[in-house]
């Protein structure tokens, strides 16, 4: 029996914020988020198997049916808001979509870093899964150069990558929710360029927030980040959900 996709950090709140990770990533990076997490904000997170405590599980490598997975497990009662990073925006935009042919509450906000869906398409395969992870900053040199740690890790994150690789955008009709895109600051004039697509995919109002530093991923401005999600989470109107 598998376990669920989801692990709840803290407890307590009026709002869930849901956070989707990256290629490769589950809850850990998240759990340093946990103590400054205001006391309204429930902390949530997507844990795919393949990793930490569902390493005996197979990774997802069917894109349509993690996005199925994800629904199923989705506790939609009460408010709630994602967050997705990387290949996490990706499948928290898929989430929302799948959410809204279900007839089921979508969340109120969407925060994201990263590529947007219609840019996402047609991606060229990584051949040097090492050299892709440093280029992003997604983890430490120390165990990316760790000749006992990266054997383990390293055919997760082949599994997400190739994941990342397969997604196919599809035209619908927007969302309706706002979005809130997170950048660096030392984002190139065409990676804002790629970002401002998130504006196609919503008729809800898209907030784009530049944060201090070089990468938003844990060994960058991962704790300004933190603080910047918590602010537009707040934002969700308490007692609904929203309409995605």
């Amino acid at each position: 029996m598998r376990k669920s996709n989801y692990v709840t950090l803290t407890r307590g709140g009026t709002v869930r914020l849901v956070c989707f990770p990256w290629s490769g990533a589950g809850a850990l990076p998240f759990r340093g988020w946990s103590a400054a997490v205001p006391d309204e904000i429930d902390l949530v997170v997507a844990r795919r198997a393949g990793r930490e405590d569902r390493y005996r599980e197979p990774t997802p490598t069917d894109l349509n049916q993690l996005v199925q997975d994800l629904v199923d497990d989705l506790d939609t009662d009460g408010p709630y808001a994602f967050f997705g990073h990387c290949l996490g925006a990706l499948l928290a935009f898929e989430v929302c979509r799948e959410l809204r042919r279900r007839g089921l509450p979508g969340p109120a906000r969407m925060s994201v870093v990263g590529d947007p869906p219609v840019q996402s398409g047609d991606r060229t395969p990584v051949t040097d899964v090492r050299a892709e992870i440093r280029r992003t900053g997604a983890m430490a040199p120390a165990v990316l150069d760790d000749p006992d740690v990266w054997p383990l890790i390293e055919p997760v994150i082949s599994a997400d990558l190739a994941l990342a690789v397969s997604y196919r955008y599809r035209r619908a009709e927007p969302l309706d929710l706002p979005i809130d895109v997170f950048l660096a600051t030392a984002s190139t004039a065409e990676e804002r360029a790629i970002f401002a697509d998130w504006a196609v995919e919503t008729t809800g109002p898209v907030t784009f927030h530049e944060i201090d530093g070089e990468s938003l991923m844990p060994h960058g401005a991962w704790h300004d980040l933190a603080g910047s999600v918590f602010a537009a989470c707040a934002a969700v109107p308490f007692g609904r959900s929203g309409t995605a």
